[in-house]
């Protein structure tokens, strides 16, 4: 069984419990415009550009196959692109890289087991992206291989999927990170182009056949800061016992930058984060539900 990711990050404290180590799936269903991994939410490999560390040799136009000409100095932009690397092959600053990575089950956990010295008691693995559900097949096999050798397991999903696949991976999961970012689903379209209303169903179907949900809002002032739609998100999640803790995830520019390099112009805009006032203000009211409310993590 074969996946597409795109990072394995070691040493990860801020994606569940304990020491972690994430690994990154490439593709994504949602296009949220704030992402901080937009080479995450295509589900192809991609040809990026660090401009500024190219010297504009003309290397990569020497050893292009397809003879894309200036074009290739900069870009996969032109449409005869095939990814094929070469010119990666051959960049002598770097300056080129491929955005994906092909990877077998047991070559991704033998990997992963070379980290097991830093989980301790609470640590582990997560899966993120991009959304690691839409790569379902790999990473249920994945799953099963870190459970039987007893290595805690967390599903960071936006959590739009097939229902079956949510009950099929909540057997074999022990964390579920699970994004919330609205109630209304007009808003999440609009933020996001797809409506929630899948999203939602799941977080209610997690809720009744698993027992460990911490619930993660991104919090990007001005887009899902308003008060009306904070007390819904309290008051939707209130009756729902298997959530354990939410975390307030502020926005942050990480994804500016990478947003360059693939040239994807409508995540280049640059959103604000919010204020510690703003932090603390829908801290209390997600309090409300009855749940912990930590900022970050």
């Amino acid at each position: 069984m074969r996946g597409l990711i795109f990072n394995i990050q070691k040493f990860s404290i801020n994606d569940g419990p304990g020491i972690r180590t994430t690994v990154f799936l490439k593709g994504c269903p949602l296009s949220c415009l704030w992402c901080h991994n937009p080479e995450g939410i295509s589900s192809e490999k991609q040809l990026i550009v660090i401009k500024n560390r190219c010297i504009s040799c003309g290397k990569c136009i020497e050893v292009c196959p397809d003879n894309l000409g200036n074009s290739s100095i900069f870009h996969q932009s032109h449409n005869k692109c095939k990814v094929c690397g070469e010119c990666v092959k051959f960049c002598p600053t770097e300056a080129r890289q491929i955005v994906g990575t092909k990877i077998e089950d047991e070559q991704l956990t033998r990997e992963i087991l070379k980290d097991r010295i830093f989980f301790d008691d609470d640590g582990g693995v997560t899966f993120s992206g991009g959304e690691p559900l839409k790569q379902f097949d790999f990473l249920i096999s994945v799953l099963e291989i870190l459970q039987r050798n007893c290595i805690h397991t967390a599903i960071d999903t936006c959590g739009y999927a097939h229902p079956d696949i949510v009950r099929s991976v909540a057997k074999v999961a022990n964390l579920f990170l699970f994004d919330l970012k609205f109630i209304s689903s007009q808003k999440h379209k609009l933020y996001t182009g797809i409506p929630n209303d899948i999203i939602l169903e799941n977080l209610l179907l997690l809720n009744a056949i698993h027992k460990n949900i911490w619930l993660r809002i991104p919090v990007i002032e001005g887009i899902n800061t308003d008060e009306s739609e904070i007390e819904k998100i309290a008051r939707f999640i209130a009756p729902l016992n298997s959530i354990k803790q939410i975390n307030l995830l502020p926005y942050h520019e990480i994804g500016i930058s990478k947003a360059i390099r693939i040239e994807d112009d409508k995540r280049v805009n640059k959103y604000v984060s919010p204020s510690y006032e703003t932090l603390d203000r829908i801290k209390e009211i997600l309090k409300t539900s009855g749940k912990v409310v930590n900022i970050g993590g």
